[in-house]
């Protein structure tokens, strides 16, 4: 029902309200700007929130409106007015004009009743707080305007327009703001923001922008019965949680498995905000495997009134019935329906699921009724992992801090290119421990980076420990002890060296062994075998192996505090020589042992002992005297003749002598000319080696040349 305006109402509300300050138009100024004071009674401005107002758009002249414009601001405060001195049905007649970014606020408890406002401009704004009274002839919005509804708790002020409402008339559309931040959506779901007779043409608002987390619909023509029409907000509810923005993850449930794995659980958490208390349900559909998809949440219930909040969609994924194979995947979708209580307002969610059997850790979650590592209960999915072929992660805090360590029993490898690892942060947790007959094995390749290994209780039998060279091994504590094994296998390379970041301890209830095979390492590449690298060591000094046992025909000693440098201490296997020299390496590199690899000893009998070979180059296994050994030829200079002696010379060893001499006579006692040969070139060194050449002047008789090498 459209609102009339007649002119003993308005000289009633006049009356009253000049006893209140008004000030009246009279445009009697140069310009019709509304700060201009020769426009007014009196020759004063209102002064905004504490004045009412009285327009006259025919003063002086017809059709003269007051205009904010520029910066102007006027607000109309509560129990204050802008009126208009005569009914006007004209629709060309405007009282009213904003422009040039200026602001119109109508306060709750103000009254705003005029024959028309116009309002036009990207920046200007008309404001109208809930709890006001607003009534026009024609409204006229346009070229950017923001049209702006400021709602209480229960309503907003809407504007009645008796004739026309305009919101293209400048060409582009105005802007319609609506906040609700004050709003309680338990007194309904519509809005009714203008009230108008006739609405010019299709017209829409440009933009409508509703507070954050409410959404809204805008009808531009709500029927409010009877054919009376309106532009009303409705479907008005708080928070959206249609939008696949509002999981987390984004893309919704996606369930990665271990192909052996029989139920898996995932889950999305959905953001949502409700202004009145909601139902919800939950319906699985779209499955590429049919039935293997289940929602676990009941289904279905309500979610009592809240602003903002998070809910979980917990989905079960059952391989029995989908029977995913290593590298396939099943999908689905979730439906959640989502009913607002007394609104009727439902929405449906659609939540993408699905589930991928992937090549995954067999993770610990200490679900049996024991702590063995065996029992396929303490994994998730209810399958132990495989010897040698999984990968494992380890949660020492499964069921309680400390309390989810696992038992090993039998026998268990990490394999090449396999893992065992910790999920628990920080890694001081208990992860696996060795119990009687327990043997864990990390393979070359494999990878350990757990918290606490090592042996259980004090009855405990028949445990070991073994890392293969070429794997890398981490943990945050090693506990050895007494009927623990602890056994390092070598390649020609070295050692896998375990890394603790923490504590080691080798005698726990007793002192633990240690085992060093050294069948493939080679001593050319050192003496020095680092086997743990620790942070601290219990008992320093008295925290030692019982026993250790080495590779038939080795030997070596153990340094518990091996420093190596700056105090970063290490055990260490130290074997003997020390740090082998230039020739043990050597030597050592041909499998040359005892007497065999002697300086004087010529293993393959072609003329050049150990020594010799090793100066000049050659293999001391094999008979290559006729390659090794010096050349000789003769040349002059054009005067002298001369006897040239030529060999290749190793560099990269400082302790080795080279001494060349003559002598003319071997028959009796010799003694050898050093000052009769000289050296007169050589060659750039390269691969531990140069060349030297080597001269004696040709006598008439009999002469001899000597090299010597000594170290």
């Amino acid at each position: 029902m459209k609102k009339r305006w007649i002119g003993m109402m308005m000289l009633v509300a006049f009356v009253a309200v000049s006893q209140a300050n008004t000030v009246t138009w009279d445009n009697g100024g140069s310009d019709q700007y509304f700060y201009t004071a020769a426009n007014w009674i009196g020759d004063a401005n209102p002064v905004s929130g504490v004045d009412s107002v009285v327009l006259d758009a025919d003063a002086v002249g017809l059709n003269k409106p007051a205009i904010l414009t520029g910066t102007d601001s006027f607000v109309i405060g509560n129990g204050l007015s802008m009126t208009s001195i005569v009914e006007s049905n004209l629709s060309f007649r405007v009282e009213l004009k904003l422009e040039s970014s200026s602001v119109l606020t109508l306060s709750t408890g103000g009254e705003l009743a005029i024959g028309v406002m116009q309002v036009r401009g990207p920046a200007n704004e008309l404001v109208f707080e809930s709890g006001a009274s607003a009534d026009f002839y024609n409204f006229l919005i346009g070229d950017g305007t923001v049209v702006k509804f400021v709602a209480d708790a229960t309503s907003v002020t809407t504007v009645n327009v008796r004739n026309n409402l305009d919101i293209s008339k400048y060409g582009d559309s105005g802007n319609l703001e609506v906040d609700l931040s004050n709003y309680d959506a338990a007194n309904g779901h519509t809005l009714v923001l203008f009230d108008y007779n006739s609405l010019v043409g299709d017209q829409v608002f440009a933009s409508v922008t509703l507070t954050e987390d409410w959404t809204a619909d805008i009808d531009h023509a709500y029927d409010q019965g009877g054919g009376d029409l309106a532009v009303a907000l409705v479907n008005i509810q708080y928070g959206a949680i249609a939008d696949a923005t509002s999981f987390s993850p984004a893309g919704g449930i996606a369930i990665e498995l271990r192909e052996s794995a029989a139920q898996v659980m995932g889950s999305v958490d959905v953001a949502y905000a409700a202004a009145t208390d909601v139902d919800i349900s939950f319906a699985v559909s779209q499955e590429t495997h049919s039935g293997s998809f289940s929602v676990v949440n009941t289904s279905p219930q309500t979610l009592a009134t809240v602003f903002s909040d998070m809910l979980t969609v917990d989905v079960e994924f059952d391989n029995t019935i989908a029977g995913l194979w290593l590298g396939q995947t099943a999908t689905g979708m979730v439906t959640l329906t989502w009913s607002e209580q007394g609104s009727g307002i439902t929405t449906d969610v659609l939540i993408p699921v699905s589930a991928s059997a992937l090549d995954l850790p067999v993770v610990w979650d200490n679900g049996g009724a024991d702590i063995l590592f065996a029992n396929p209960e303490n994994w998730e999915g209810g399958i132990a992992p495989v010897s040698g072929n999984d990968d494992v992660a380890m949660n020492g805090d499964a069921g309680g801090a400390n309390q989810g360590d696992a038992f090993l029993k039998s026998e268990f490898m990490i394999g090449a290119g396999k893992s065992m690892t910790s999920i628990a942060t920080p890694k001081d947790s208990e992860d696996l421990k060795l119990s009687s007959n327990g043997a864990f094995t990390l393979a070359t390749g494999g990878t350990l980076d757990i918290g606490l290994l090592g042996r259980a209780n004090s009855g405990s039998v028949n445990m070991s420990i073994v890392f293969e060279a070429g794997a890398s091994a981490n943990v945050y504590e090693y506990v050895a002890g007494l009927n623990t094994t602890t056994k390092f296998v070598a390649n020609s390379a070295g050692v896998t060296a375990l890394n603790i970041s923490d504590e080691l301890t080798l005698d726990k209830y007793g002192r633990g062994d240690l085992e060093v095979d050294l069948a493939s390492y080679s001593i050319a590449n050192g003496s020095i075998l680092i086997l743990m690298d620790y942070g601290s060591i219990a008992t320093a000094g008295t925290n030692t192996f019982a026993t250790v046992t080495l590779t038939a025909g080795w030997s070596a000693t153990v340094d518990y505090a091996y420093d190596q440098g700056g105090g970063d201490l290490a055990v260490a296997l130290i074997l003997p020589g020390g740090e082998p020299s230039a020739y043990e390496i050597w030597t050592r590199g041909y499998g040359l042992t005892g007497d065999d690899a002697l300086p004087k000893t010529d293993v393959e009998s072609d003329g050049l002992d150990n020594l010799m070979e090793y100066a000049l180059g050659g293999n001391p296994l094999n008979d290559d005297a006729s390659v090794v050994s010096p050349a000789t030829f003769m040349a002059d200079d054009g005067v002298t003749d001369y006897f040239y002696y030529v060999y290749d010379q190793r560099t990269d060893d400082s302790g080795l002598t080279f001494t060349l001499g003559t002598e003319t006579d071997l028959t009796g006692t010799t003694s050898w000319d050093t000052n009769d040969v000289f050296q007169v070139g050589e060659s750039v060194e390269a691969g531990g080696f140069k060349t030297v050449t080597n001269r004696t002047a040709v006598s008439s008789g009999a002469k001899f040349i000597e090299l010597r090498v000594g170290k």
